[in-house]
């Protein structure tokens, strides 16, 4: 069992093409042991966003506070 505090993670600045006002905390990545999912906490200021794009492994999402839009084909 993997055990970790998200206050823990540092937070890392998205500074991808497109990215803004965001930053991403990798709770469980590949390195984990989790080839086919990942749990990231996100942190999207007001007006931030995310490029169009998809992943390899299964995502889901879960909003704490705030909005957000999803486009999907």
């Amino acid at each position: 069992m993997i055990l970790k505090h998200a206050s823990d993670v540092p937070a890392v600045p998205m500074t991808k093409p497109a990215f803004s006002g965001m930053q991403a905390r990798f709770l469980l990545t590949a390195d984990d042991g989790c080839p086919r999912y990942a749990m990231r906490l996100m942190e999207i200021a007001p007006g931030g966003c995310t490029s169009l794009h998809g992943h390899k492994e299964e995502h889901e999402m879960f909003f704490l506070e705030g909005e957000g839009i999803l486009v999907t084909d």
